[in-house]
């Protein structure tokens, strides 16, 4: 499992975000969570593939709604396809948001999160 370091998104764009993903590892990877983060999944294959963010439980306290029942979070990228997904902070695990792919096959990924900066 590798874990990414979340590219920050600045006013300007960032222009060249080929450059700054990587190959899916085949035992997941993970980030530590950064509020606004989000991955991005490129898939280059002929397949469809999918992301699963595994649940930490199966279900949470909030202040506003008492306990919610939560699931695994999924992002199914088509073939050829570019796919985002915003795992919330309920999702973190040691501040740690994790995932697994069904398969790795030409599979890109990044993590990205906006910033205020030129």
């Amino acid at each position: 499992m590798a874990e990414l370091t979340v590219q920050s998104i600045k006013k300007a764009g960032t222009p060249d975000v080929d450059s700054v993903l990587s190959g899916a590892e085949s035992g997941g990877d993970n980030f530590v969570y950064s509020s606004g983060a989000f991955i991005m999944l490129q898939n280059d294959d002929a397949s469809s593939h999918t992301l699963t963010i595994p649940a930490p439980s199966s279900s949470i306290g909030t202040d506003s709604h008492g306990t919610v029942d939560i699931s695994d979070m999924t992002l199914t990228v088509a073939a050829g396809k570019v796919g985002f997904i915003t795992p919330p902070p309920g999702y973190s695990a040691n501040n740690k948001i994790s995932w697994t792919y069904d398969s790795v096959t030409s599979v890109k990924v990044g993590v990205f999160a906006p910033t205020n900066k030129s």
